[in-house]
């Protein structure tokens, strides 16, 4: 299995989010294109808020 695959199994399961996904473009295991197959959507349409601590 590749990343491709594994993420798009993932996104389908539901045990990835939209954010999950497009932090997985940013660190490179998936392209944008394949982000667009698997999401439906660009990924520069989303954003991904920064992970704070919980104080």
């Amino acid at each position: 299995m590749n990343d491709y695959e594994f993420w798009k199994m993932c996104f389908k399961e539901q045990w990835a989010t939209e954010s999950d996904m497009k932090q997985a473009v940013e660190l490179g295991q998936l392209t944008e294109d394949e982000f667009e197959q698997i999401v439906g959507l660009e990924p520069s349409l989303h954003s991904v808020l920064p992970s704070e601590p919980i104080t």
